[in-house]
């Protein structure tokens, strides 16, 4: 057999390199990365890679006119850190990659059996359409939530059950992008 070995996303596009970049692709990076089976992510900000000040770019050509002052704090830095505090509170160590558990615009990863982390990106401005859940253990309940990667806030769905395995979940809070967790319901 062959030994695993971790994967870890050591640079991402950095947040408001050359005006681009901004929280929404830095959250759909971290979960996209941590939900495919990564053992982390890292994250980068203009202005802080090539430690610019106010009038010294730091760097030729000027790419971003952010200073590391700045940079530091965009959004972005904060949802991540919101997501990995969500993270820190369930083995998340113990993920397995399902791409089988969702819809294939989605990403998923939990413990059979136990948890389901689903990341669902942003679709279309009016698109409120929650993500099809595929092959729950059937008639089992699940304590199930939206999570905001923006904010923090979660949205309780209450215990959800599965006769046939499958569970639509309802419309999102608003249409960006959202986790939904789902962990078995104590009996």
């Amino acid at each position: 057999a062959v030994p695993k070995r971790p994967v870890l996303c050591g640079e991402a596009c950095y947040e408001g390199h050359m005006q681009t970049h901004f929280q929404y692709l830095q959250r759909y990076m971290f979960w996209r990365f941590i939900l495919s089976g990564a053992a982390g992510h890292t994250y980068g900000a203009a202005g802080v890679w090539h430690a610019s000040v106010e009038g010294d770019p730091g760097i030729d050509p000027v790419y971003d006119w952010a200073t590391w002052r700045e940079g530091m704090h965009y959004p972005g830095s904060t949802q991540l850190g919101i997501g990995k505090q969500l993270l820190e509170k369930y083995p998340w160590q113990r993920f397995e990659t399902h791409p089988d558990w969702a819809d294939e615009a989605a990403f998923a990863a939990g413990i059979p059996g136990e948890l389901r982390f689903i990341y669902q990106p942003r679709r279309a401005i009016y698109d409120w359409t929650g993500v099809n859940v595929k092959g729950l253990p059937a008639g089992e309940s699940y304590a199930a939530f939206y999570f905001d990667p923006a904010s923090g806030r979660r949205f309780e769905l209450g215990v959800v059950v599965a006769p046939q395995g499958d569970y639509q979940a309802p419309p999102v809070p608003s249409p960006q992008d959202w986790v939904l967790v789902l962990q078995r319901a104590d009996d």
